[in-house]
C-alpha cells in the first residue's frame, strides 16, 4: 500500500470517528460499536503511514540533522 492509501485511510477513519460522536450525542444505538469500528481504519492507515516514514531512505540523514 502507499503512503497515498495510508492517508486515505486516516481521513477515512477520522471521518465515521466524527459521524460516530454524532451518534453518540444523539444516544443513537450502535453508537459504541460504529465509534470502535471507526478506529480500525485509523489505526491500519496510521501504520502503513510509520511503515513508509521508517522505510524512506533520506529518514537516517534527516534524524542525523
Amino acid at each position: 500500500m502507499t503512503a497515498r492509501g495510508g492517508l486515505v485511510l486516516v481521513l477515512f477513519g477520522i471521518l465515521a470517528t466524527l459521524v460516530s460522536v454524532i451518534f453518540k450525542f444523539q444516544d443513537w444505538p450502535g453508537a459504541g460499536i460504529l465509534f470502535l469500528a471507526s478506529n480500525i481504519p485509523t489505526l491500519a492507515g496510521l501504520a502503513v503511514l510509520c511503515w513508509k516514514i521508517m522505510r524512506y531512505p533520506g529518514l537516517k540523514d534527516f534524524l542525523d540533522r
